[in-house]
């Protein structure tokens, strides 16, 4: 029989170093997460030092992994929920839900995507300190799948094993999170007057869930033969800048002090 080859056994001070390089790759990625997770600077801090001592003490699992920010990003999630406990909030914290596709029908219409003003910087501004106060005031049910899907880019499935639940709850939580932070980025926008829909309810809610499926999954979405109106489309289109937004959330630079904490505590641990 073939023998199993060991694998090499690595000294504290190649773990290290290989955690430094961990932290000049994607420090900041795992700092703007933790920030966006917590809205605390401090706290922050304190979660991406704790994930990058955790990724040196177990390193044996950290080195196997395909995609080592990912099991970062897990630890940053763990480690806030066990400080901030982890009983539901969902149903007594959020406001009802408002219908995307009415836009109070004698209030005019859907956000208008297409005006070029949108993408000044200003009005862009305007649009992400909304979106950041919408995913601030989510709860951290909601708040976290957002961040893991639509802001850090992880899939479904990868979702779903980080927080250790069924990928339909995270589709679940992740569609009615992105309902809830669509207005408020949208109320900052100008709007497109256009007829109420055609579309009964049923056919309405069909539609709404094939949009977010392709969000889901980083596709286009297009209408079937007949299908488009022109609410349906701007609600869509706006769904769609929303969504480009959120991939604006994606990093932050680590702080200085933050990393050289980090740095100084697996020196210690050598």
């Amino acid at each position: 029989m073939p023998v199993k080859s060991k694998k090499k056994r690595i000294t504290g001070e190649e773990r290290r170093s290989a955690i430094a390089n961990l932290l000049d790759t994607c420090g900041g990625a795992i700092y703007g997460f933790a920030l966006r997770l917590c809205s605390d600077p401090d706290l922050a801090e304190d979660l991406v030092q704790e994930s990058f001592f955790q990724g040196y003490r177990k390193w044996s699992k950290l080195r196997d992994e395909t995609n080592p920010s990912r099991w970062l990003h897990a630890i940053v999630v763990r480690s806030y929920l066990r400080r901030e406990g982890t009983q539901s909030g969902v149903a007594n914290t959020l406001r009802p839900q408002r219908d995307l596709l009415t836009f109070g029908d004698d209030e005019g219409g859907p956000p208008s995507t297409g005006n070029g003003s949108i993408n000044k910087a200003a009005f862009r501004k305007k649009a992400l300190k909304a979106l950041g106060k919408a995913v601030r005031e989510l709860p951290h049910e909601l708040r976290i799948p957002l961040l893991l899907r639509d802001v850090t880019g992880y899939s479904l499935a990868e979702v779903s094993t980080m927080l250790g639940i069924k990928e339909s709850s995270v589709r679940t939580r992740l569609h009615r999170a992105r309902n809830l932070i669509f207005w408020s980025v949208a109320d900052t926008l100008p709007q497109k007057k256009t007829p109420p829909t055609r579309h009964a309810r049923r056919e309405w809610k069909d539609l709404l869930r094939a949009k977010h499926d392709s969000l889901d999954k980083d596709r286009a979405f297009s209408f079937a033969k007949g299908e488009s109106c022109a609410r349906c489309q701007g609600v869509f289109d706006a769904m769609d800048y929303v969504h480009e937004l959120c991939r604006d959330f994606v990093s932050d630079k680590l702080p200085a002090t933050t990393g050289q904490a980090v740095l100084l505590d697996l020196a210690g641990d050598i």
